[in-house]
């Protein structure tokens, strides 16, 4: 075993810690101010899609505090060597209730009952694997191993002294202090114990004398004889018995929530994960494609045994500048704090506080045209002029020492503020083309729930408030991205806002998407239960929405009637004139599919810049315990056909027949119009027209006609009836459209609407019925 060597005669104590099984959480690194969490490598080339499982470091990870702290996590433990002394809390398990802390000091120092002076604030240091204290005339070391804690207590023997030398410390409040039977001491606590092995005085030539280990009122002593001292020739060695720790039933790590961020081909995953229930730790990933789809470990957020929760990750695109916040539960109340990395020099700061609040979301400016870039964290928080919970939002600027751009702005109308999310987009609301955020809430009143967006601008002045939806159930997470619209002018920057609601009367809970110009809503919000061609009474929750400028994405979580097992879906789609259409339902991966707990999970596009069809998405996900990554591909097709008007209930579906259009939105191939929920065995046919239209209970019908007057088509050539399973599928040819008279063709631009109408019953007597219709819009 390899030790320092001091100037002078010195004799050295040594002990070891061993701590309970941790699950692989952690790497070697270096201090903070080199941290890997700068600039990625160049761009990598395409790769085809795939998904990964991201493993948790299995070596010690090391982090620093602004306290002079410096901390190790390794498979076992977790500790920080302070200026004061040691805090060791060993890894009982994700669904340990807190983390139990050891903490022991040193009191006093003695040679021959003659006191040796030592600075009981110490200056901490790190080289490679060991933690050194320096404390003068007493030196600490903690050597940490993956698995257990080596502690040195060196100490310089002044020229002349003789006799026993004598060092006590003392101890936290946590743990009880006892003999253990085989040898050295047991800590005992109330979740499990930690044991100190016996240890031994090497001496020049290789003897080995035991050294004395007594507890003591509330700490325990070294002993090291006097004559070992008087042999050592001025150094002393204690090495130490290893022991192991008797427990045996403990739980794995666990990860509660995910975040992502994109930049160029490479992604950033911000993972938060359970060491204790009073000590959640965020880990930060980096996420490769090339030559395969692969996670690295870049760093932590703060390595402390503060509760860390919550994770938002954005990076500058134009940059590789990354800030990561989350939020933190303190004597006082949630707050907030953030931690930035620098993507040229690699450095990075503390994390340091932003503002009072929970669930924080954050942005960073995508460009900012040779400024500053700036970033804005929304969260939901109080003041002291609200009793319920309100927006708050805090623009900021970059660099290590952060600084906010204006105060803090903190929204409420006299309502509930329950969600938000935050995004932006640079457009040419200037010469500049300067940054505009966006942040998306939902908030609840007496007699009402709002769907809200506010708009602010990168010097943190508002810029107004939009009702974007009132909804009639209850919403319980939201996301919200930019659409990517260039060239349109502030006031037609399009974003969207996915958000999960449960239907009031039915309890069906279901994934919606609405877009917004920043002023209003541009259209109905969408159902994805709508949109897809699968059974619309799945549950679907947890939505996040992304968008690569020509295509949308969102991802979800989704089961049936609330039982297992769940699965993550990723729907792409397209978005035209206010209304989004479906491209493609995936679940590609085998992995995708599984005993997946409450998952979270957010998409991401990238691609080239003139966002071509090799653009990818990363949606990570929870399952097993841990966070998984997949990689997917758009589906180069666009959607033919955009649900719009409302179906009312008939007597095989209390939703009403849905209309569907599969197919791409070109002028030459052929279309399926597809119905599903409709009533079976009834008579039905399908009409068309080039414009819209609504007529509640046209002609005694139970049904709304869609479509517009005064004329439209009818598909003869298509008369039937609907199928025992309630569904009917009919040809729609761009070429041969049915018209009164005769049939026309479809041009580039043109839009058709296309509706059904059946035979139905109602109370026992024969009526008829109209499905939703489906505007077919031709674009290319």
């Amino acid at each position: 075993m390899q030790h320092s060597i001091f100037s002078g005669a010195l004799s050295a104590l040594v002990l070891v810690l061993a701590p309970v099984p941790l699950a692989p959480v952690a790497r070697a690194g270096s201090p903070p101010s080199q941290a890997e969490l700068g600039p990625a490598p160049s761009d990598p080339a395409p790769v085809e899609p795939g998904s990964i499982e991201l493993a948790h470091p299995e070596e010690v990870l090391f982090d620093a505090s602004e306290d002079g702290s410096r901390w190790a996590v390794g498979l076992k433990y977790k500790l920080a060597a302070r200026p004061g002394g040691v805090a060791y809390a060993p890894f009982r398990g994700s669904d340990a209730p807190r983390s139990e802390i050891l903490e022991w000091r040193p009191t006093s120092l003695s040679i021959g009952a003659k006191a040796l002076a030592f600075h009981a604030e110490g200056a901490v240091s790190r080289a490679d694997s060991t933690l050194r204290t320096d404390r003068g005339s007493l030196v600490e070391l903690l050597r940490c191993g993956t698995d257990e804690v080596e502690f040195v207590a060196e100490v310089q023997v002044p020229a002349g002294a003789s006799g026993a030398l004598v060092l006590d410390y003392a101890l936290g409040s946590e743990y009880a202090v006892a003999p253990d039977p085989a040898g050295g001491l047991v800590f005992h606590g109330e979740l499990g114990d930690v044991f100190m092995g016996a240890a031994v005085a090497v001496e020049p030539g290789g003897a080995r004398t035991p050294v004395t280990l007594d507890p003591i009122d509330r700490g325990f002593r070294f002993v090291v004889p006097a004559d070992v001292v008087a042999r050592s020739g001025g150094r002393v060695v204690i090495d130490p018995f290893i022991t192991s720790d008797t427990l045996t039933s403990l739980t794995g790590a666990f990860d509660e929530s995910v975040d992502v961020a994109a930049y160029n081909n490479q992604f950033r995953i911000a993972v938060e994960r359970t060491f204790s229930g009073t000590d959640h730790d965020v880990l930060v990933y980096r996420v490769g494609t090339f030559p395969g789809l692969s996670a690295s470990f870049t760093g932590t957020f703060s390595g402390t045994f503060e509760d860390w929760r919550d994770p938002s990750i954005a990076v500058r695109a134009s940059r590789g500048d990354m800030l990561v916040a989350a939020r933190s539960v303190t004597a006082t109340g949630p707050e907030i704090r953030c931690i930035w990395s620098d993507a040229v020099t690699g450095n990075r700061g503390f994390p340091f506080t932003i503002m009072e609040g929970f669930d924080p979301d954050i942005c960073v400016e995508t460009t900012s045209n040779g400024l500053s870039p700036r970033w804005a964290v929304v969260c939901v928080g109080s003041d002291a002029s609200s009793t319920t919970p309100l927006l708050r939002r805090m623009v900021g600027g970059n660099g290590v020492s952060v600084g906010p751009i204006g105060p803090i702005f903190s929204w409420n109308p006299g309502t509930d503020v329950r969600l938000v999310s935050i995004g932006e987009t640079t457009g040419p609301d200037s010469a500049t083309g300067l940054t505009e955020f966006r942040a998306a809430y939902y908030e609840v009143g007496i007699g009402f729930r709002n769907l809200r967006l506010l708009r602010f601008n990168r010097d943190g002045q508002n810029l107004g408030i939009s009702q974007l939806q009132s909804i009639a159930g209850t919403v319980r997470h939201l996301s919200l991205c930019s659409l990517g619209e260039a060239n349109l002018g502030p006031a037609f920057r399009t974003c969207a806002v996915a958000y999960e609601e449960s239907d009031s009367v039915t309890g069906l809970i279901d994934v919606k998407v609405v877009a917004s110009d920043g002023v209003g809503p541009r259209g109905e919000p969408v159902s994805m239960g709508e949109l897809m061609n699968v059974n619309r009474g799945l549950a679907r929750r947890r939505p996040s929405i992304a968008s690569d400028g020509v295509r949308w994405t969102v991802s979800f979580e989704e089961d049936a009637d609330f039982t297992l097992p769940k699965r993550i879906v990723v729907v792409e789609g397209s978005y035209a004139g206010g209304r989004f259409g479906l491209t493609g339902r995936r679940i590609t991966q085998s992995d995708f599919f599984g005993d997946y707990f409450a998952p979270s999970t957010l998409a991401k596009w990238v691609g080239d810049s003139d966002l071509s069809e090799d653009s990818k998405c990363l949606t990570a996900y929870l399952g097993g315990g841990g966070t998984r990554a997949a990689l997917t591909e758009p589906i180069p097709e666009r959607a033919a056909g955009v649900q719009e008007c409302v179906a009312e209930p008939n007597s095989a579906s209390s939703t009403g027949a849905w209309l569907s259009v599969l197919g791409a939105a070109d002028v030459v191939s052929d279309k399926v119009v597809r119905l599903q929920d409709a009533p079976p065995n009834q008579f039905c046919l399908l009409l068309t027209a080039s414009a819209p239209n609504f007529v509640p209970g046209v002609s005694g019908s139970d049904g709304n006609l869609c479509l517009g007057l005064p004329g439209f088509g009818r598909f003869n050539a298509d008369l039937g009836a609907i199928s025992p399973a309630g569904t009917r599928d009919v040809t729609f040819r761009p070429t041969a459209i049915p018209q009164a008279l005769g049939t026309t063709s479809a041009s580039v631009g043109d839009s058709w609407w296309v509706q059904a109408w059946f035979r139905d019953t109602n109370a026992g007597g024969p009526t008829s019925n109209f499905s939703n219709a489906v505007r077919i819009r031709f674009d290319h």
